[in-house]
């Protein structure tokens, strides 16, 4: 039947099973390289939301940040904080999700709550282990506002034995 199809047909044909090969034998190692590594995983989700988060797709979220933002500008940390309570966690917009909690933990820090900060910068490494080596950095600090100079010491030993 491929015979009988005219010149453009069979040629159009011949293009789309070689396109459908291409991209079939392209699919088979990115299955073969997956990797149980789970740093490497959540950079892929990373990179993929960040990609949806440069088209805009979230508005309420991004409402919700600018807003949060303008309060911290202001000085208005616990305005800014109610704000930016109303993003939550998703795969879909990490790097939003990420930015986000970053400030909160600075309105915390700027309004001397070191317990919600510690919390905050701990639910990020938890959350989004991308940034670990400054947030890392950030409970140090907080640790070090504390006065708790042992854990400051074990999180700052931590990172520079792991960075």
């Amino acid at each position: 039947m491929l015979i009988k199809l005219y010149p453009i047909k069979r040629t159009l044909a011949v293009y789309i099973v070689i396109l459908f090969l291409t991209l079939f034998l392209s699919i088979i190692p990115i299955f073969a390289q997956q990797s149980d590594d789970p740093l490497e995983k959540q950079l892929k989700v990373f990179q993929l939301s960040n990609l949806l988060d440069t088209q805009s797709n979230f508005p309420q979220q991004d409402a919700y940040f600018k807003n949060a933002l303008q309060y911290f500008q202001n000085k208005h940390y616990s305005f800014a904080i109610q704000e930016l309570e109303k993003i939550g966690y998703s795969h879909l917009y990490i790097p939003l999700y990420l930015k986000s909690q970053l400030l909160k933990g600075k309105c915390y820090e700027t309004l001397n709550r070191w317990e919600s900060a510690l919390y905050i910068y701990e639910k990020i490494i938890e959350d989004v282990p991308i940034m670990r080596d400054y947030v890392l950095f950030l409970l140090g600090k907080i640790y070090l506002h504390m006065n708790d100079f042992s854990n400051a010491m074990i999180i700052f030993q931590r990172l520079k034995n792991e960075y």
